[in-house]
């Protein structure tokens, strides 16, 4: 009698980030905005005159910068946010784009503001 074997491959991935990561490769928690690739040509869109606070926190070990997409898509550059610091930016609406950047200015993430949100945050961990 011949008998048979059941090979099988488990492969676990398991994503941490410790406290030393980049920015590069830092998660992201958030309210009021979806979140969407860099790679996609978005524009901030008008219409929608309902103020919108947005805090943004950086719980990474590096500093990020904040753009605001205008309504062609081009970047304006608003701020650096330090490692371990936050700020809050009422200058937006319902609509607007915001992009996260690494220090050296590359795209992390686009966000856009829900139009929905009556507040929104960004968590960069």
């Amino acid at each position: 009698m011949m008998g048979t074997a059941a090979v099988g491959v488990v492969v676990a991935v398991i994503a941490t980030t410790q406290g030393g990561a980049s920015a590069a490769s830092a998660g992201f928690s958030y309210t009021g905005v979806s979140p969407s690739p860099c790679g996609r040509a978005l524009v901030s869109q008008s219409g929608d005159d309902t103020k919108v606070p947005l805090d943004i926190t950086n719980d990474t070990a590096e500093p990020i910068g904040l753009a605001w997409r205008d309504f062609t898509g081009k970047r304006s550059q608003f701020r650096t946010i330090a490692a371990g610091d936050s700020v809050e930016t009422s200058l937006t609406y319902r609509k607007h784009v915001w992009e996260v950047t690494d220090k050296a200015g590359k795209c992390l993430r686009l966000f856009v503001i829900n139009t929905t949100a009556t507040s929104a945050s960004i968590v960069l961990n």
